[in-house]
C-alpha cells in the first residue's frame, strides 16, 4: 500500500508541474551488429519502430549504429538525446534497444559503436527521466539489466530472462512486428498493448523452437511493477491473467503494460494524460476490488463496481465527443 501512495504522490507532482502539451517521445537505438549477418535484422527492426512511432505522432529519434564522419559517439548521443527529455511530463517516453549484450564482468552492458552502455550508466540517466517510460530491451543477455533498470512508473520488456541467455534473440524483431500491427488485439479494442504483443511475440517465439526442433535459448519477461521482478508467460494463464500469488490484484503484473499503446485507436489518442491517469485508477480500483469480492457484502460490492464503471464511462464519453464527426 505504501508503494502505491508512493507512486501516487509522483504522479500527482508530475500533473502540477508536467508540462501538459508535451508530446510523446520514442528514441530508438541500434546497437553495434557484432557480426555483419545479423546487422540487417537489427536495421529492419529499428526502421519498423521509428516508422511507426513516426506514424503515431511521437516525437522520434533514431541512433543507428554507424555514425557520419565528425558525427557524436553513439553513447554520447544517446546522454545527449536523453537530457533534452528531462522536463517532467504525463507523455510516455519509448526507450526502444536491438543488438547486442553481455553479462560478463560486473555490469551488464548493451553493445554501441565505440564505448559500450552499462545497466548502471543507464539507470543513473533514467533517474532524471521523470515521465512514464517503455524500456524494451531487444538484446541478448538483456534480462541482466531488470533488476538494475527497475523503477516505479516504468515498463520493461526484456528478450532475455537472465544474463546467462546470451544467443541472437528472435522475440525484438517478434515484438515489433505485433505491436506495430493488429494482429495481436486480443480484446478487439483496436489497438494493441505493451501486454498483448508480448504475449503474440512470446507465443511466436516458443513456436519457431518447437517447429524447427531447437532447444528454446530465449525466455522474454515483463516487468511493469518498477520493483525489479520480472515476470516469464508461466505467470499468466492462457487468458493472460495474472496466475500467481499477490495480496493485492490491483497490482498485479501485466496490469500496467495493459494499459500502453504505440500506435494507439483514435478513442485512446482522444484521451488526455490526465484521463489515463484517472482511468489506470479505476481500472486498479476495479482489480483490488474483484479480488476481495469473496469478502464482500454483494450490495456493496455492486456499488463500488458501478462508481468505477460510471467513471470509466465518463472518460470515454468526453473522449468520443472530441473526435472528429464524419
Amino acid at each position: 500500500m505504501k508503494g502505491y501512495q508512493f507512486k501516487a504522490a509522483l504522479l500527482s507532482a508530475l500533473l502540477i508541474s508536467a508540462p501538459l502539451e508535451a508530446a510523446p517521445h520514442c528514441l530508438v537505438v541500434s546497437g553495434h551488429p557484432g557480426d555483419s549477418a545479423f546487422e540487417s535484422s537489427i536495421e529492419a527492426t529499428s526502421t519498423r519502430w521509428v516508422q511507426a512511432a513516426k506514424k503515431a505522432g511521437y516525437e522520434t529519434k533514431f541512433i543507428p549504429s554507424q555514425s557520419g564522419e565528425g558525427e557524436q559517439t553513439q553513447i554520447a548521443r544517446l546522454h545527449s538525446e536523453l537530457s533534452a527529455l528531462e522536463a517532467p511530463s504525463l507523455d510516455p517516453l519509448w526507450l526502444v534497444f536491438t543488438g547486442h549484450g553481455n553479462a560478463q564482468g560486473t555490469v551488464a552492458r548493451f553493445a554501441l559503436t565505440g564505448a559500450d552502455l552499462g545497466a548502471d550508466e543507464l539507470a543513473a540517466r533514467l533517474v532524471k527521466i521523470k515521465r512514464p517510460t517503455i524500456l524494451v530491451l531487444g538484446f541478448s543477455c538483456s534480462g541482466a539489466f531488470i533488476k538494475t533498470l527497475a523503477a516505479p512508473n516504468r515498463q520493461i520488456i526484456a528478450a532475455t530472462r537472465s544474463g546467462e541467455e546470451e544467443n541472437w534473440t528472435r522475440f525484438p524483431k517478434l515484438f515489433a512486428e505485433a505491436i506495430t500491427g493488429l494482429a495481436a488485439d486480443g480484446d478487439g479494442d483496436g489497438q494493441v498493448s505493451v501486454f498483448e504483443a508480448w504475449l503474440a511475440a512470446v507465443g511466436s517465439v516458443e513456436a519457431f523452437y518447437k517447429d524447427t526442433g531447437r532447444l528454446v535459448t530465449e525466455h522474454a519477461v515483463l516487468e511493469d511493477l518498477g520493483v525489479g521482478k520480472p515476470q516469464g508467460r508461466e505467470a499468466f494463464d492462457r487468458f493472460g491473467e495474472y496466475s500467481g500469488k499477490t495480496t493485492d490484484v490491483s497490482g498485479a503484473p501485466g496490469l500496467r503494460s495493459r494499459d500502453s499503446f504505440l500506435l494507439a485507436s483514435p478513442l485512446e489518442s482522444a484521451l488526455s494524460a490526465e484521463e489515463r491517469l484517472k482511468r489506470g485508477e479505476f481500472e486498479r480500483e476495479l482489480a483490488r476490488l474483484r479480488g476481495v469480492k469473496s469478502g464482500m457484502d454483494p450490495e456493496v460490492y455492486r456499488k463500488a463496481v458501478e462508481v468505477v464503471f460510471l467513471g470509466l464511462a465518463a472518460i470515454y464519453q468526453d473522449a468520443q465527443k472530441r473526435l472528429p464527426s464524419h
